[in-house]
């Protein structure tokens, strides 16, 4: 009877089989940063159903497009610009850091178009006629409203084409970290002096602003000459994103937000008619929420997959850290042990050879011979370090009973956070009543663990179904067999695979299957390693058992 467990995660990195430890290579920018990775089809195709969501969404509200206010519903305005700040708010804070970290202009003016979109909420909100008052907060005028809603809806489309035009000429800025902070310390506080400026001009100066207004829910012609302007400075903004060979997947999602922007003012000019809290108004209203909610998703589904590349990083620097204070251990008492005795030889052959040079009568013969013996142990010496693998296979330093089973599931439990991270799914297989093994458990698992990442590499980055680990535990005559099968890249020049310092990894030190082989012999057991079929690896360790004793025989 046997019995299995899964554990199931996401693929992210690529590696293939060597004679190493795990390594970890740091990725650039390109595949941390939203403004620098390059857009897939994936990613075009989930954009595209997005945009082909809107449009449906649009010709579905032509028909209930009214002219006549929905009674009571200004009571939502509040929550709705609430909304608004705080996504335009997080949008900027996101472009900023990413500011902070690839150093272009055009992240910095799309983040201050952000942050003034979103500030000028706050006064948009204030100033509006039937809110807070009949003819809204701080002395405003029937016009003050509209003149804030005319900035919003002319600085965003700016801020993007300002940001398309940056970002095709690449304009960078200075990397020094304090140019850095002062230019964001200086772009947060222009926009909040822009928003207190556009706010104190479209009051004090409010008779003398154009008659967007006939009444406090009623536009005028003049107010859809702004809305065909942002209409316009849309498609201008957009059209050098949508030409671009290689977008970004910031200029992608910056696509997606204009096609939502130009369908917001569409159901609020046009379906709407102009009229504010009417039906097309408030649809109008809920497509821009998406408009500022796109980006803002995409920044922070990023920055999360950020962090989970970093968290698996420093798992893989734990591990490896493990490995090498393992290794050190081993290969130190090793070296220690084997070395003690030419050493002392050495020493005693040069004390021999000083006390006949100074006798009265130096006797060169005697003399000669220890140094003969001080070459022949250093000779010894030098042939130890080159033999100290088969030197350590000898010696295991315990001898614990260990159970088969609870080594395999703590080795997966180690590295089963980092699979999870790399999107690996491990299975493990237990063969029922196993025999105990004998020896020292922390260098079995660690023996287990470098055949797991190698299993790992091999297979992250691949298709679905090819990310796969098989783990098993099985009796096998007078001993049991832990074999570790994935689906992944295949066995690179086998003949060498175990051999000291061989690895086919960029930064791999080729020593991580070698200190295998070591532990395992050394418990009197060995590893192998042969191709899977149709395509991977299979190693195997291959331990004796502890043998129950026999049973004594009845006296009579």
């Amino acid at each position: 009877m046997r019995a299995g467990s899964t554990v199931s995660i996401r693929p992210d990195s690529s590696g293939r089989h060597g004679p190493d430890e795990a390594g970890w290579r740091a990725p650039d920018d390109r595949t941390l940063l939203l403004s620098a990775r390059i857009a897939g089809r994936r990613h075009e195709q989930l954009a595209l159903g997005i945009v082909a969501v809107l449009f449906l969404v649009l010709l579905a509200a032509l028909p209930i497009g009214s002219d006549q206010p929905l009674q009571g519903t200004e009571n939502l305005l509040p929550a709705y610009a609430a909304a608004v700040l705080l996504i335009d708010v997080i949008v900027a804070t996101l472009l900023l850091a990413q500011f902070a970290v690839h150093h272009r202009m055009a992240l910095l003016v799309l983040a201050v178009g952000y942050l003034v979109s979103g500030l000028t909420v706050v006064p948009w909100l204030v100033t509006f006629p039937g809110v807070f008052a009949e003819n809204g907060l701080l002395g405003a005028g029937l016009q003050t409203t509209a003149v804030i809603a005319a900035t919003r809806r002319l600085c965003f489309p700016l801020a993007v084409l300002g940001y398309a035009i940056l970002e095709q000429r690449r304009v960078p800025v200075l990397a020094s970290p304090q140019r850095t902070r002062l230019l964001i310390v200086l772009a947060t506080l222009g926009s909040v002096l822009l928003t207190v400026l556009v706010s104190v001009v479209a009051v004090a100066g409010e008779r003398f602003a154009p008659q967007f207004m006939t009444g406090p829910l009623a536009a005028t012609a003049t107010w859809m000459l702004i809305l065909y302007g942002a209409l316009l400075m849309s498609l201008l903004a957009g059209l050098p994103l949508l030409l671009r060979r290689r977008r970004s997947l910031l200029d992608l999602w910056l696509l997606v937000t204009l096609a939502a922007f130009l369908s917001e003012i569409v159901l609020l000019g046009f379906v709407g008619a102009g009229v504010r809290f009417s039906a097309g108004w408030w649809i109008g209203r809920v497509f821009g929420l998406v408009s500022v909610s796109v980006v803002m998703l995409a920044l922070l589904a990023e920055t999360t997959a950020l962090h989970a590349r970093l968290l698996q990083s420093l798992l893989v620097e734990s591990r490896a850290k493990d490995a090498r204070a393992t290794m050190l251990e081993a290969l130190s008492a090793a070296l220690a042990h084997e070395l003690n005795q030419p050493l002392a030889g050495i020493v005693t052959s040069a004390d021999a050879a000083i006390r006949w040079l100074d006798r009265p009568q130096p006797d060169l013969q005697e003399v000669r011979a220890r140094l003969d013996r001080i070459a022949t142990e250093g000779h010894a010496a030098a042939a130890i370090i080159t033999g100290v693998r088969q030197a350590f296979a000898k010696r295991p330093p315990r001898r614990d009973l260990i159970d088969p089973a609870a080594l395999v599931q703590g080795a997966v439990k180690l590295i089963a956070a980092e699979a999870r991270l790399a999107g690996v799914s491990i299975t493990v297989e237990l063969d029922s009543d196993l025999p105990p093994i004998q020896g020292d458990a922390v260098p079995l698992r660690q023996a287990l663990l470098n055949l797991l990442a190698n299993a790992q590499d091999a297979v992250a980055g691949l298709d679905r179904n090819r990310r796969t680990i098989h783990v098993a535990c099985m009796c096998q005559g007078n001993g049991i067999s832990i074999s570790v099968t994935d689906h992944g890249t295949g066995l690179v020049d086998a003949a060498r695979l175990f051999d000291p310092f061989y690895s086919t990894k960029h930064q791999g030190m080729g020593l991580g299957l070698m200190i295998c082989r070591m532990i395992v012999e050394a418990h009197g057991g060995q590893v192998t390693a042969q191709a899977n079929q149709p395509t991977g690896a299979r190693f195997e360790i291959r331990l004796p058992a502890v043998q129950p004793p026999a049973a004594a025989g009845s006296h009579g």
